[in-house]
């Protein structure tokens, strides 16, 4: 089959599920996407979540206060993939509106459907005895992992696409790459905070948010990290040439090694459900028994447990600072005058906001207000960068911008191992129950992601096959392709 014909087909079958899964917020059209194919040579699909900015797409953030409006540039990330030929870019994701949220159920548009629990009709296969359920697909780059998830029902023989998506491209601020990826039984990757520019990247809290990469195939998302790994000039958080450079020098390649692997032990928590604690000891035991290949040690973070407070003192305030901007004149829908004359200038406009959004602003500008700062914006920075310290005496590298004071021991590790999620995707009625009577347990749902985020260090969540727990491997700050490496090794021998 053809490349355009193979297109063609996939692009029919985008939009006739797209109406119950609601993947997409927008599907790139059917002429665009032909006219990337340059080459007969094999395609490679993927997509953006929709607060990555693109030229030939609206971005909305999947909030109604940006419908209607069309960007006049292309991201950095979106503009490096364009250059690759046969490199296809399928349309632009749902997501929780502007990132906020773990289970991918705050958008504008309706919460997208985890494929894994009720998959797309496969013509050629017996979808009667498969019990449909309805959970939750994890947010907030919810279209992102979904979309990779997601089988294709072209299951024909000379069929190019076994995926929806090859690839997909998303956010990650406290796990927005990770948990939806191991919700939906699939690969992720949030690289070192820097190391992928976030120019033409809509912010939620500018200190934590990273672009990441979603995928069924570890070798893909590497073959994309190495595209999008570049200095750019366009980002002031963007690490630097010199940095990348001396990191470079010092990560060697360790596949003969035996890989020292450190277990947290302020992660054994007791809320962890006996199912997914049987699940995560059968893995490390196959570790144990590889010997020669890995060893297990235990490391401790003791401030581990204040990185939700931590978080969520810090991320809805730079998120109360960044959609500020969102006022109906310079950006988003714009105010009916008269209205205005009765509700003031902006308050029609950022009534457009949905729920969740609105109750993040509100908790931002509370902790930054005059009374609290010191008390608490300030002493969560602080907080955080006892966190960050921590982390760092843990791994044999060293911080390349915060080098650690303590000596090299045998107690260091090249990388650490954690739950991504506490368990599997949940219900979707119980996730919607558990908001209404507590909205507090969805932020407790990214328990495991957060300090990574906060410390800005690489991690990849790879999951537990058949089990829907996802398991994810933590480096040090900067050493990235090391942390891919030793998940390549994890991936090929255990699982």
């Amino acid at each position: 089959m053809s490349n355009i014909s193979s297109l063609k087909e996939l692009h029919n079958v985008l939009i006739s599920v797209n109406k119950k899964y609601k993947f997409f917020n927008n599907v790139t059209p059917l002429s665009q996407l032909i006219s990337t194919v340059k080459t007969d040579s094999p395609i490679i699909t993927y997509a953006l979540k929709d607060n990555i900015s693109t030229k030939e797409h609206p971005l909305t953030c999947s909030s109604k206060i940006l419908e209607g409006y069309f960007p006049n540039y292309d991201s950095t990330v979106s503009s490096l993939l364009k250059h690759k030929e046969n490199w296809v870019n399928l349309g632009k994701l749902n997501l929780d509106e502007f990132g906020m949220g773990s289970g991918g159920v705050h958008s504008a548009n309706g919460a997208v459907v985890n494929p894994i629990y009720d998959p797309i009709k496969n013509e050629v296969s017996d979808e009667g005895n498969f019990q449909i359920e309805h959970r939750v697909t994890g947010g907030s780059s919810s279209g992102s992992a979904a979309i990779c998830s997601a089988r294709t029902p072209l299951q024909k023989k000379d069929a190019i696409f076994d995926r929806l998506a090859h690839f997909a491209l998303g956010t990650d601020t406290g796990g927005s790459v990770r948990l939806p990826a191991a919700w939906c039984n699939v690969l992720s990757f949030k690289p070192t905070y820097g190391r992928i520019s976030r120019y033409g990247v809509l912010p939620y809290a500018h200190s934590l948010d990273t672009v990441g990469i979603i995928s069924s195939d570890l070798k893909i998302i590497k073959d994309v990290y190495d595209i999008l790994d570049k200095y750019d000039t366009k980002d002031p958080t963007s690490m630097s040439e010199s940095i990348r450079k001396n990191i470079k020098k010092t990560d060697f390649n360790e596949e003969n090694d035996v890989v020292s692997v450190g277990l947290i032990k302020e992660f054994n928590l007791t809320a962890i459900p006996d199912t997914t604690n049987q699940i995560l000891f059968q893995f490390l035991e196959g570790m144990m028994n590889l010997k020669g290949s890995f060893e297990l040690k235990e490391v401790s973070v003791k401030d581990i447990g204040n990185s939700l407070p931590i978080y969520f003192t810090l991320a809805p305030a730079e998120a109360a600072s960044n959609l500020a901007r969102f006022d109906g004149l310079r950006y988003g829908a714009k105010s009916n005058l008269e209205k205005s004359k009765d509700n003031g200038m902006f308050a029609e406009t950022r009534a457009l906001f949905g729920e969740e959004v609105q109750k993040r602003i509100l908790l931002g500008n509370y902790n930054l207000s005059s009374e609290l700062y010191d008390n608490k914006y300030k002493k969560a920075q602080i907080m955080r960068t006892e966190i960050i310290s921590q982390f760092n005496d843990v791994f044999k590298d060293q911080h390349p911008i915060y080098p650690s004071n303590k000596m090299q021991n045998d107690d260091k590790v090249d990388v650490i191992i954690s739950l991504t999620g506490n368990s599997k995707a949940p219900l979707l009625k119980e996730f919607l129950e558990s908001n209404s009577h507590s909205p507090l347990d969805e932020f407790c749902n990214d328990i495991f992601t957060i300090p990574m985020s906060l410390a800005g260090i690489p991690v990849v969540s790879i999951p537990i096959k058949d089990s829907g727990i996802s398991i994810q491997i933590s480096g040090q700050f900067g050493y990235d392709d090391k942390v891919l490496r030793i998940a390549k090794r994890v991936n090929d021998l255990l699982l």
